[in-house]
């Protein structure tokens, strides 16, 4: 069942990361939502976060999934605070980018909770880094490749079957 869950969880994740395009434009992040046709404006200059922090995963490959090269990079454990997440340059909703690190499922009555309590720490390591602090429920960024900052997508390695050199993104 724990499976299920977490195979519905990370679909979800990357059907968010297909509707979602986003572009930067000074402090504030535009996103194109390509099911409604709206462009939505966020505003990071509220966020509160320090850029010389975020890891530098310039060197690190990217993913491919179906023979695809992806804009999603795997962080090892020791990567940054969290590790052993993929990241996306689309931002995600903290809770579930982080939800993967709950074997069972996050409990639906308490968000802060692992149902079961199994993957607790490491889920409230994950909350507890990206949360965001005066601003949207998107998670704060953990790393960048120059100008292009990185969130949280999921937890462990299962959404990165195989790595290749990052040649476009």
């Amino acid at each position: 069942m724990g499976i299920v869950i977490s195979v519905i969880l990370i679909l979800i994740v990357v059907i968010s990361i297909v509707v979602l395009t986003s572009i930067y434009t000074g402090q504030t992040r535009t996103i194109y939502e390509q099911s409604t046709q709206q462009t939505l404006e966020i505003d990071t200059a509220r966020c509160k976060y320090d850029l010389t922090k975020l890891a530098n995963i310039t060197t690190l490959p990217c993913c491919e999934v179906g023979g695809v090269l992806r804009p999603l990079r795997y962080l090892p454990p020791g990567t940054t605070p969290i590790g052993d997440v993929i990241v996306s340059p689309s931002p995600t909703n903290f809770v579930v980018a982080c939800s993967g690190f709950c074997a069972q499922g996050v409990d639906p009555d308490d968000d802060s909770a692992c149902v079961s309590g199994i993957g607790q720490l490491d889920y409230t390591n994950c909350i507890n880094t990206i949360k965001p602090v005066g601003c949207s429920d998107a998670a704060l960024p953990v790393a960048t490749t120059n100008a292009t900052l990185y969130y949280v997508f999921s937890a462990g390695n299962s959404g990165c079957p195989a790595i290749q050199p990052c040649t476009v993104y």
